[in-house]
C-alpha cells in the first residue's frame, strides 16, 4: 500500500520545525547559564584585557541576536564551527564520536529485541499463569534499575572480579583495527581482523546489556499489552471457530498486527539511544557523542554543545520520520 507524498511531507516538515525549535531554545539556554568560555580557557589567573581579547575573538562579544543569526546561518550551509579548545571543526569532532555511540546504540536495541520480544509473547499466550507472572516481575525490575547503576555493578562484578570481560573503552590497545568506518566492529570485518572484532564485541558486550536490560522491559510490556488484545478481536475468534491451529492464529494472523504498535515503540527508542547513552558512555569511557557532550559542557564549549545537539536532534527527526513513514505503509488506516 502506498503511503500518500502529503503524509511524507508533513511528517518531515513537523521534523524540521521541531529541529529549529530544539537549536533556538538550545542556543538561548547556552548563553543564559551562568560561566564565561573565555574564562574558562584561559583561567582564573588571567587577566581581563586577555579575557577580553579571546572573546572578541571567539564572537561573544557580540550582541545576542546577531551571535543567534550568525549561528542559524551557518547552521544551514552546514558550518557548525570549530571547537574552542581542540581548534578542530565541530564536524571533525562529531564525526569521530557518532560511530562509536552509533554501535552502542544499534547492539544494544539488538538486544533488546531479543529479550524483550520473545519474553512479550511468552507473557501474552501464557497470560495469567507462572510464567507470565514471572515474566511481568522480570519486566518491572528490569525497567525500575537506574542504567548508571547496573552499569556500576557489571564493572564491578562481571568485568573486575572475574575478569571476563573488559571494564572499559572500546577495544584493546594492541588489537585497535585501522580506522575506515569508526565503527570498530566493521572495520575489523573490513580488515580480517578477526581477532579485533571478537576484542572489539567483548568491550562491546557490558554497556549493551546495561542499556538493553530497561529497554527490553519496555518492549516486552508493549508487546504482551498488544498481543492481548489482538487475540482478543473477532477475527481471531472466527479463525478459531474455523478450527485454525493456536499456532497458526497467533503467527499468521496475530503476531503482524500486534506489532505494528511495538514497531514503533522499537524505532522510537533507537532514536533516544541515540541521544541518551552519555551515563553509559561516561561509565564505560567510550569516545562517543555523549562523552563529547559532557565534556563539552563542563568546558562551555559552545560550538561542539550545539553541534552535539544538532546532531542528536537530526538523529531524532531522520528516525521517527522514517519510522512514521513505514508504519503509515505497513497500517493505511494512519495515512488517511
Amino acid at each position: 500500500m502506498r503511503v500518500p507524498l502529503r503524509y511524507i511531507l508533513l511528517r518531515i516538515l513537523m521534523g524540521v520545525l521541531m529541529l529549529l525549535i530544539l537549536l533556538t531554545v538550545v542556543f538561548f539556554l547556552l548563553h543564559i547559564l551562568p560561566g564565561d568560555p573565555a574564562r574558562e580557557m584561559l583561567g582564573e589567573h588571567a587577566l581581563p584585557s586577555q579575557v577580553d581579547e579571546l572573546r572578541h575573538y571567539l564572537g561573544l562579544d557580540k550582541p545576542l541576536y546577531v551571535q543567534y543569526v550568525d549561528f542559524m546561518t551557518n547552521m544551514f550551509h552546514g558550518n557548525l564551527g570549530s571547537s574552542f579548545y581542540s581548534g578542530e571543526t565541530t564536524v571533525n569532532e562529531l564525526l569521530y564520536a557518532l560511530p562509536c555511540t552509533m554501535e552502542l546504540s544499534i547492539s544494544a536495541l539488538v538486544l533488546s529485541v531479543i529479550i524483550g520480544l520473545p519474553l512479550g509473547m511468552a507473557g501474552a499466550l501464557k497470560k495469567g499463569k507462572v510464567p507470565d507472572f514471572v515474566i511481568r516481575i522480570f519486566s518491572l525490575g528490569s525497567f525500575s534499575i537506574p542504567i548508571f547503576w547496573l552499569a556500576v555493578m557489571l564493572q564491578v562484578y562481571v568485568a573486575l572480579h572475574t575478569g571476563i570481560l573488559p571494564i572499559q573503552g572500546r577495544n584493546s590497545f594492541m588489537l585497535a583495527p585501522p580506522r575506515i568506518t569508526g565503527f570498530v566492529t566493521l572495520d575489523s570485518i573490513l580488515t580480517g581482523k578477526w581477532s579485533s572484532l571478537i576484542d572489539s564485541l567483548a568491550h562491546l558486550l557490558l554497556p549493551s546489556v546495561a542499556i538493553s536490560f530497561f529497554y527490553s522491559a519496555i518492549i516486552s510490556r508493549v508487546s504482551r499489552a498488544n498481543m492481548i488484545e489482538t487475540l482478543r478481536e473477532d477475527y481471531i475468534l472466527a479463525a478459531r471457530a474455523k478450527g485454525l491451529t493456536e499456532n497458526k492464529i497467533v503467527y499468521k494472523h496475530a503476531f503482524r498486527n500486534a506489532m505494528l504498535p511495538v514497531f514503533t515503540i522499537i524505532g522510537m527508542q533507537l532514536a533516544e539511544l541515540i541521544g541518551g547513552a552519555i551515563v553509559t558512555e561516561t561509565v564505560f569511557n567510550l569516545p562517543g557523542m555523549g562523552s563529547l557532550l559532557m565534556q563539552s559542557i563542563f568546558r562551555r564549549d559552545y560550538p561542539v554543545i550545539q553541534g552535539c545537539v544538532a546532531a542528536y536532534a537530526i538523529s531524532i527527526v531522520v528516525v521517527t520520520t522514517i519510522v512514521d513513514c513505514i508504519y503509515g505503509f505497513l497500517d493505511p488506516r494512519v495515512s488517511i
